[in-house]
């Protein structure tokens, strides 16, 4: 899904005169620290901890001592457990075909981001970055193979 073809930025569109494009509706509907936080979700940082790599936006020392006793401090296991993206979680939107193709098309820009992410730190382990489609809406989420 293109930007222009979700309804919301098409009706934005459509209301100028000119020949305006994605790129002015975020420029008059988004802030600096929203292109900012955007900014380190598409291109994350990343968090080493007894052997496995987390995604640091969502480190918690308390959940990964939690998780690293249930799975027998197994860092492929750690990794597909912890580093889950839940775009419902983060993106508020309607249930609708709309929403629901928008929040697909984030999803494989998140994945690609984050290939190319843990590529470029990490060149010497082979991560498998997916979205995973569930009920709910997509969740990306990556793990050494």
């Amino acid at each position: 899904m293109t930007p222009e073809e979700h309804p919301e930025v098409s009706s934005w569109l459509n209301s100028l005169t000119g020949n305006p494009r994605y790129i002015n509706f975020l420029t008059h509907n988004t802030s600096i620290g929203v292109w900012l936080s955007l900014s380190r979700l598409f291109w994350p940082h990343f968090k080493e901890v007894q052997g496995c790599v987390l995604w640091e936006g969502f480190y918690n020392p308390d959940n990964f001592q939690m998780w690293h006793r249930e799975l027998n401090g197994d860092p492929q296991s750690l990794e597909a457990t912890i580093n889950r993206l839940r775009m419902w979680d983060i993106i508020d939107c309607e249930d609708s075909p709309a929403d629901n193709a928008a929040l697909d098309s984030i999803a494989d820009s998140l994945r690609n981001c984050w290939d190319a992410a843990l590529r470029e730190k990490y060149p010497n382990i082979d991560f498998s970055v997916v979205v995973i489609a569930t009920e709910d809406g997509p969740i990306v989420s990556f793990a050494r193979r």
